[in-house]
């Protein structure tokens, strides 16, 4: 069970690796909701895959993070999904699904005060996963001038112009 979650991982990264030029270790723990030394350990693992296809490196830039150098960017795509396509793998689109239904929850609530309670019932979440994934909405909206408040006895506020949380929505 453990080598069939480490290969999901794998996967899932080489994925994140595809659609990014590049992506830090940070960035790709979040996304993935591991532990950035996880990360780290199945990187070298991927890098040594990629290395063995002949198709390319793996390459860590200090300052930018994780980049996927091809040679044949087809064919070298082509063998490395194969080479971790052999399990039913989770799909990374079902987290950003999810991370755009917590988006689409506090863009809508933007004027009313949410509680970390409020917003795990609606998600069917529990609250430290909730936590979690509000950072790396607190990240996304962040790109739109927006900002995220999570305080302790406070709840959950979105800060910013009515025009960029228009933005967002769109």
């Amino acid at each position: 069970m453990k080598a069939v979650k480490k290969t999901i991982l794998i996967h899932n990264m080489l994925l994140l690796l595809t659609e990014n030029e590049y992506i830090s270790v940070s960035r790709m723990a979040s996304i993935l909701g591991v532990s950035e030394s996880t990360i780290r350990r199945s990187a070298e693992a991927l890098a040594g895959a990629v290395e063995e296809s002949g198709y390319g490196t793996l390459l860590k830039v200090p300052g930018k993070g994780l980049h996927l150098a091809l040679k044949d960017r087809k064919k070298g795509l082509e063998e490395l999904s194969r080479t971790f396509a052999n399990h039913e793998l989770k799909n990374l689109a079902t987290d950003e699904q999810q991370l755009y239904r917590y988006l689409f929850f506090l863009l809508e609530n933007d004027k009313e005060k949410l509680t970390l309670e409020q917003v795990s019932g609606e998600m069917y979440d529990s609250v430290p996963v909730v936590r979690k994934k509000l950072m790396v909405c607190g990240e996304w909206l962040s790109l739109f001038g927006l900002r995220l408040v999570v305080k302790r006895n406070y709840g959950i506020a979105l800060e910013g112009d009515e025009g960029n949380i228009r933005l967002a929505i769109c």
